[in-house]
């Protein structure tokens, strides 16, 4: 019992301080509030003797030292003007673009005279000292004297001196003429491997008439080219390493004309046994190897190849790509590319336009396909001036002048007028109208429609600056369309030439300088030779001289 009542009494003695624990729990800010209190009046009366007080002033002194450099920091990235030292900012600014030797007076920026009256002047390190009072040698401040810009000693360093309109394609810095491009030759030389070119592109009629659209298939006739040596040549490449392969094929593909092509594969399949273009299949791939394969066909096969190309895939140039080889193109020709499509792939040519999408883009390419859709030009008698007025007029009823386009007669006139007739045509509309049939073509078609008849009526009006715009046009976006720009390459080898004038004229820079920005590796390399080769009228003599051997 009587531990019993120890320890209930032990229990009982500690009520009070449980109670008192309870009590701060349920009131904490209460008893908080009384302990400052507390604190600050014993705080107070603490400072108020003598001693306590310069223990405080001395304490607020570093305390404020410490606020302001803290506080200048933050300034630094506050939008309120601080005064800086200028001097020390001239000189900071530029610390990178001194040279490694500091007693180097010969950088290329620094090859500067001060102008006369030019108050500030450069010291060696190419700084205005001003003085102590922090104005210049002639009592000018440097911050507020506007003498101090007209002079900048850096003025002439690379760095402020590049051209930055194109920051992602500079400007060339070639000459413009690329005809010095490749192997110097003689002008002599030069005058005779030009004419002998001419002269084979004239007898293949490969020359462009302005009274029709360029011609792209080579009229060969009985001709024959010995193309043995090629044909080996390309052989004996695919027997070497993947490196060493692309190397020799760009050295053989670059040289190949638009003749050569036309009797590599079938005596390549003779020589060998196996046709050239499912070799390049299996072993390249990719831009390079579209390019190679393209180059290996003739120029039939090869739109052919383009057109299977254009309707198997799903992507967003599907049109473009079909449009350029249907579009802009010949009587003759579009009958060609029939026959050759029909005994290639045992179809009809209209089941394409059976997969397009009905609207005017299809209307269009129906009429593209159409046989002797163009009318032959007579000077004389139909396609003459007044005529070009009354066909202008024409145009603006079913086209601008109405509500909704009739889009057989809008394009039935771009289809159905030869070139020289359709110039005519522009020019009188732009006299009545005040814009050209371009202008009209935007204003009545989109999207791929109006692509199409664009690309159609620019061929017959000025066809190698279409081409060169088309060109560019595979250069936008991220990265290029190697496939459209290839198709370009193989179809227009003829005329590449002047089309890369034209290029250059519009665009203000070369075609190489495009390419080189645009293409890489092995596929860069073909491309620059084919184009250099194509300047400097590469003839491959040896064969020449074999296909006279044969005539004879």
């Amino acid at each position: 019992m009587g531990s019993v009542c120890s320890s209930m009494s032990n229990t009982f003695s500690g009520a009070e301080p449980d109670q008192e624990q309870y009590t701060t729990r349920t009131r904490p800010t209460q008893k908080a509030s009384n302990r400052r209190v507390n604190t600050t009046t014993s705080t107070m009366e603490e400072q108020s003797t003598p001693a306590a007080m310069n223990k405080i002033n001395s304490k607020s002194v570093l305390k404020s030292s410490d606020n302001k450099s803290t506080q200048s920091d933050f300034d630094s990235f506050s939008d309120e003007f601080v005064p800086v030292d200028e001097e020390q900012l001239y000189i900071d600014s530029y610390w990178w673009a001194e040279p490694k030797d500091l007693d180097d007076d010969d950088a290329p920026w620094k090859n500067t005279k001060a102008p006369k009256g030019n108050l500030g002047t450069a010291s060696n390190k190419g700084q205005i000292s001003p003085d102590k009072n922090g104005a210049a040698a002639g009592g000018v401040d440097p911050v507020s004297s506007e003498s101090k810009l007209e002079h900048d000693p850096f003025e002439n360093h690379p760095f402020f001196t590049m051209d930055i309109k194109r920051l992602t394609k500079p400007k060339s810095n070639r000459t413009k003429s690329m005809k010095n491009v490749g192997v110097k030759k003689s002008s002599k030389e030069k005058e005779k491997e030009s004419s002998k070119n001419a002269d084979d592109l004239a007898k293949y009629q490969l020359v462009y008439d302005d009274k029709k659209v360029p011609n792209i298939y080579p009229v060969l006739g009985d001709i024959r080219k010995n193309v043995d040596a090629k044909c080996h040549s390309i052989h004996e490449a695919f027997k070497s390493d993947p490196d060493d392969r692309d190397k020799k094929l760009i050295k053989v593909y670059s040289t190949l004309s638009v003749i050569d092509r036309a009797f590599i594969p079938e005596q390549y399949k003779v020589l060998f046994s196996e046709p050239l273009a499912s070799q390049i299949k299996a072993a390249i791939s990719g831009p390079f190897g579209n390019l190679i394969l393209s180059l290996s066909y003739t120029i039939e096969d090869a739109e052919i190849e383009m057109i299977r190309t254009a309707l198997s895939s799903n992507w967003k140039h599907r049109n473009e790509h079909l449009l350029r080889v249907l579009c802009g193109r010949g009587n003759q020709e579009i009958i060609k590319l029939k026959d050759s499509y029909e005994k290639t792939t045992e179809k009809n040519m209209d089941s394409i336009v059976k997969e397009l999408q009905k609207g005017a883009f299809r209307d269009y390419i129906k009429m593209c396909l159409k046989k002797n859709a163009c009318e032959k030009y007579q000077p004389k008698k139909k396609h003459i001036k007044e005529n070009a007025k009354k066909v202008a007029k024409e145009l603006y009823d079913c086209g601008e002048k109405r509500f909704g386009t009739d889009n057989d007669e809008f394009l039935g006139i771009f289809v159905r007028n030869p070139p020289p007739f359709l110039r005519l045509i522009d020019a009188a509309y732009e006299e009545k109208y005040k814009k050209s049939i371009k202008k009209a073509i935007k204003n009545e078609l989109s999207f791929s429609a109006e692509v199409a008849v664009l690309y159609g009526v620019g061929m017959s009006l000025d066809p190698f600056d279409m081409i060169a715009k088309t060109m560019e046009k595979t250069f936008k976006g991220v990265g290029m369309d190697p496939i459209g720009f290839n198709s370009l390459i193989v179809r227009y080898h003829p005329y590449l030439k002047i089309i890369a004038e034209k290029y250059e004229d519009r665009y203000n820079r070369t075609l190489l300088d495009s390419i080189h920005y645009e293409a890489k590796g092995h596929y860069h390399d073909l491309l620059c030779k084919i184009l250099e080769n194509a300047f400097n009228d590469v003839v491959d003599e040896e064969d020449d001289e074999e296909v006279d051997e044969q005539k004879e």
